[in-house]
């Protein structure tokens, strides 16, 4: 029964009929008229750096991977990691981008290091950028814990025990501790370049989710919204991707926005926004599909030391 849940879950067809019923769900509660008007207001200023934040954050990504991936002792030019992370941000738009985009980063870099190795470094790179956006929401628990409604005193406990219990579930299943086992400690507690990469990546997507409510016109609490953009990232992360992160992120915005003063249209206004702009800026890499890429020969005689 699992299985074919699986094989359906893995049917494009059948993921594009769950994102439309999301959307007209969406949609069945909301003014359409008043979103239209939302989204006429759009500045188009505030789309051009919104589009500037986003090739700021493609590059970002890839220096993230390179620093975990040296240590991992994986030599790839810079060039090399902004071409993959550009094709799989671009390719992840066809699908769960968890998925779409980890195959891509996987297949594009094969001849650049040990296939161990190279899995190690994108699991590694993911989990850097887990780690600050959870802390970020738990420092920020106790202004969420307001704004929500809920106890103040115990939410900042429930919020770290449900990363704690989350945590010791996954770990203990064997094959995700064996791979945990294997990522270097060194990578873990001594690399900080790639959490202050991490901590930079979210604060820019904080500010795209601001751009987008300032070019509308509807930024009347900019710090709230700053706030609550990682509990938004952290909700998206968490959701099944139905199609990339199209109606997932627009369904958590109408509930995780609300308290920064917004109704539910310019809320999701907001959402699509964020979400055209990173597909404008990702679209360009089709281009890189059609350029040949550099050849590079394995160095599968590493020291030791690079990688322990």
């Amino acid at each position: 029964m699992i299985s074919h849940l699986r094989a359906l879950w893995n049917q494009r067809f059948f993921r594009l009929l769950l994102l439309a019923g999301v959307l007209l769900a969406i949609a069945g509660r909301l003014d359409l008229t008043a979103l239209r008007a939302v989204l006429a207001r759009f500045n188009l200023a505030y789309g051009c750096a919104m589009l500037a934040v986003n090739a700021v954050l493609l590059l970002l990504f890839a220096l993230r991977w390179r620093c975990i991936a040296r240590l991992l002792g994986i030599a790839a030019p810079l060039g090399q990691f902004v071409r993959v992370t550009w094709l799989s941000a671009c390719l992840s738009e066809l699908g769960p981008p968890l998925l779409v985009g980890e195959i891509t980063r996987f297949q594009l870099m094969r001849q650049f290091g040990e296939q161990r190795r190279l899995l190690l470094s994108q699991l590694a790179d993911r989990l850097s950028g887990y780690a600050v956006l959870g802390g970020a929401v738990l420092l920020l628990s106790p202004a969420y814990a307001g704004w929500f409604g809920l106890p103040s005193g115990r939410w900042p406990l429930l919020v770290a025990g449900a990363f704690g219990v989350g945590a010791v579930l996954l770990v203990r299943q064997p094959q995700i501790r064996a791979v945990l086992n294997a990522i270097p400690r060194r990578l873990v507690m001594r690399s900080a370049p790639h959490y202050a990469y991490s901590l930079l990546i979210q604060t820019l997507l904080s500010v795209n989710l601001l751009l987008a409510a300032a070019g509308l016109g509807v930024a009347q609490q900019p710090g709230a919204i700053l706030m609550l953009a990682p509990l938004l990232l952290l909700g998206i992360s968490a959701l099944p991707s139905l199609w990339s992160d199209w109606g997932k992120r627009e369904a958590a915005a109408l509930f995780v926005l609300a308290p920064a003063g917004l109704t539910p249209e310019q809320a999701l206004a907001i959402s699509l926004l964020f979400g055209f702009s990173h597909l404008l800026a990702t679209l360009p890499g089709w281009c890189l599909l059609w350029l040949k890429p550099p050849t590079h020969r394995k160095n599968n005689n590493l020291s030791a030391t690079s990688v322990r």
